[in-house]
C-alpha cells in the first residue's frame, strides 16, 4: 500500500515539473514590443503609446500632421519642440529599450522625427 502511494505521488511531481518546464519554454518564446512617441512643447508633454513599433510608424503620420498644423498656427520662429521615440522588445526575461530624442526648432521638427523614425526602421529592430 506504501509503494502504491509513494508511486502515484512521485508521478504526480514529475507531471507539475513537466507542465511548469512547457510554461517556462512559452514565456521565453513570447515577443511583446512597446513603443512610445513623447512631445514635449511649451512645458506641456503629450505621449502617444502604441503596441508595437508598426503601428507607432502608422501613427506618426497623424501626429506630426497635427504638429505642422499647430507650428503653422503659432507661427513662432524661435518656438523650440522636444521629441522622444522609444521602442521597447521583450521576449522571456530579456529586455531592449532603443530611445532616441531630437531638440529643434518647431519649423524643423516634424523632418528631424520622421528622420527618427526612418533610422529606427533601418536598424531592424
Amino acid at each position: 500500500m506504501k509503494n502504491i502511494l509513494l508511486g502515484s505521488l512521485t508521478s504526480v511531481l514529475f507531471s507539475f515539473n513537466g507542465n511548469a518546464q512547457d510554461n517556462f519554454k512559452s514565456v521565453n518564446r513570447e515577443k511583446t514590443e512597446f513603443a512610445y512617441i513623447s512631445i514635449k512643447y511649451d512645458n506641456e508633454t503629450t505621449k502617444y503609446e502604441f503596441t508595437t513599433f508598426e503601428d507607432l510608424i502608422d501613427g506618426s503620420d497623424n501626429i506630426f500632421a497635427d504638429i505642422q498644423t499647430k507650428n503653422e498656427d503659432n507661427n513662432k520662429r524661435d518656438c523650440v519642440v522636444i521629441v522622444e521615440i522609444s521602442v521597447t522588445f521583450s521576449q522571456g526575461i530579456e529586455n531592449n529599450t532603443v530611445t532616441v530624442i531630437t531638440k529643434s526648432f518647431c519649423k524643423t521638427i516634424v523632418d528631424a522625427a520622421k528622420k527618427m523614425i526612418l533610422r529606427l526602421n533601418e536598424l531592424n529592430i
